[in-house]
């Protein structure tokens, strides 16, 4: 039986000097391009305090789609800490 939800999480931190340009990036390309790709549900971003460090949370409908979607090829500005993928069945947002 297929999840109900992936959540794709990836984590990056900007380049000597290149945390504005990281965050700007993260912004204005990545967050809409996730959110205008089909089978995407949701996207968020976050940096970090001392704004070095930036996350990217997805939320997909369908594997194939979570699994072929990429943040991007500009390696010049960040280096990736790590990627996790989670696979909820019966998935519920938790706020506060």
């Amino acid at each position: 039986m297929p999840p109900d939800l992936l959540v794709h999480v990836w984590r990056a931190e900007a380049r000597f000097g290149q945390a504005a340009t990281l965050i700007r990036w993260l912004h204005d390309e990545v967050l809409p391009r996730a959110v205008a790709t089909e089978r995407c549900v949701g996207a968020e971003g976050f940096a970090g305090d001392d704004d070095h460090r930036v996350a990217l949370v997805t939320r997909w409908s369908d594997l194939d789609a979570c699994e072929a979607w990429r943040v991007g090829p500009h390696r010049q500005i960040w280096r990736e800490q790590e990627e996790l993928w989670w696979e909820l069945a019966a998935a519920r947002r938790l706020v506060r």
